[in-house]
């Protein structure tokens, strides 16, 4: 994995400010009440999280390449907007999934890394390393 260092020049983009911290906002208070069964694909937004702006703004942190596996991402994909910490579940070893995962963290830019989608559809998944 290579070292990604965020820039003090880089803004957190805009989406992630207003509507991320307002779908974090209501995230946590589904939690409050005492959900914890979030769902990658319905509880999410990605079209905030993976808005272009976020992934334009990861390319240039991480110097158009995957966090992972260090390949030029236009070169093997469009890119994963990926949550280190995943989001709805998490796994550390052959055990079952951990719910709920880090959803406070969904849209949180410090949570954010771009990848290929081999390595994040085959191999990151749920892991938590």
């Amino acid at each position: 994995m290579i070292q990604i260092v965020r820039k003090a020049s880089v803004a957190v983009p805009i989406v992630l400010q207003k509507k991320g911290q307002e779908a974090t906002a209501a995230l946590i208070a589904r939690y409050e009440e005492g959900e914890r069964n979030f769902k990658s694909k319905t509880d999410f937004d990605s079209t905030i999280y993976a808005h272009d702006d976020v992934k334009s703004s990861l390319l240039d942190v991480q110097g158009h390449k995957c966090c992972f596996c260090e390949s030029k991402i236009s070169h093997t994909s469009y890119g994963d907007v990926e949550h280190y910490r995943p989001k709805s579940a998490w796994v550390q070893h052959e055990e079952a999934l951990n719910k709920p995962g880090y959803f406070w963290l969904s849209y949180d830019w410090n949570n954010l890394l771009l990848s290929c989608e081999l390595c994040n559809q085959r191999y990151k998944k749920n892991y938590l390393k």
